[in-house]
């Protein structure tokens, strides 16, 4: 009893890990290749969040999200000078918010439609909802700080 979770999970952590990187070396990376040396690290950080939320069809809290998680992702590219952190950092957000947490150890749902349901959830997952974007922003802000300052340091 309880094998089959374990495929699922690794099966799951492959796929996250398959897309992080394609998110970090196609979207990110080649917004910083264009981008990176030829403007100053504030709007490179900015310019990644627009063009992710941009990219959204309809602008609500998944445009939010996409918004603040590009900007992390982007200062965690700077901050570490490659893609491994970026790639490590969408990886497990992309498996804790999937297989982890709604299916392959336990399956959590937040019943309702009002109130903390509201906040919590969102029709097509867990990244559209408005708390996924509150906390992609506690998160940008500390390390797009950290890497304002790392690059003002070396003379940007």
């Amino acid at each position: 009893e309880g094998r089959g979770a374990i495929p699922a999970v690794l099966l799951g952590l492959v796929v996250c890990a398959a897309a992080a990187v394609r998110d970090e070396l196609v979207l990110r990376g080649v917004f910083l290749r264009a981008f990176g040396d030829r403007l100053p690290l504030p709007l490179v950080l900015v310019g990644a969040g627009l063009t992710a939320a941009v990219a959204t069809p309809t602008f609500d809290a998944t445009a939010f999200f996409r918004f603040a998680f590009a900007m992390a992702m982007v200062a965690l590219w700077r901050i570490d000078g490659g893609a491994l952190l970026a790639v490590a950092a969408n990886t497990a957000a992309r498996f804790v918010a999937g297989p982890l947490l709604f299916g392959g150890i336990v399956d959590l749902r937040v019943v309702g439609t009002g109130g903390a349901a509201a906040l919590f959830t969102a029709p097509t997952g867990v990244f559209e909802s408005p708390a996924s974007g509150i906390v992609a922003l506690a998160c940008a802000v500390p390390l797009a700080i950290r890497a304002v300052r790392a690059y003002r340091k070396a003379g940007g």
